[in-house]
């Protein structure tokens, strides 16, 4: 249990920026927590969209991420879906070829 306790520290060690979501089933993901104190000076025009990434960069909960992943815990379908998700994004915003998309969807699902 010591490596549990160490792994749920980790996501809050500088600030709330992360949280962790359970599924029924136990499985976890990541996200960024965008009722965090950070995302909203950023909505205020407080920090600057490169201040909000350094503080994501910088605080990302490795001990837990590990953690998860050594236990076989990581939602691996929902991490699929997100990407998917921002594949399709970047492809409407023209950050990404058709072909570049296509090869992603084909990789992580339909």
């Amino acid at each position: 249990k010591p490596y549990q306790k160490r792994a749920q520290l980790s996501l809050k060690d500088l600030s709330d920026i992360w949280q962790l979501e359970k599924n029924e089933s136990g499985k976890v993901i990541f996200k960024v927590n965008k009722q965090s104190e950070a995302v909203k000076l950023y909505a205020d025009d407080k920090l600057k969209l490169s201040e909000l990434l350094n503080m994501i960069e910088s605080t990302i909960p490795y001990e837990s991420l590990l953690y998860y992943l050594n236990l076989n815990k990581v939602d691996g379908s929902a991490i699929d879906s997100k990407k998917l998700e921002t594949a399709k994004l970047m492809l409407d915003m023209g950050l990404m070829t058709e072909t570049e998309y296509k090869k992603l969807k084909s990789r992580y699902g339909s």
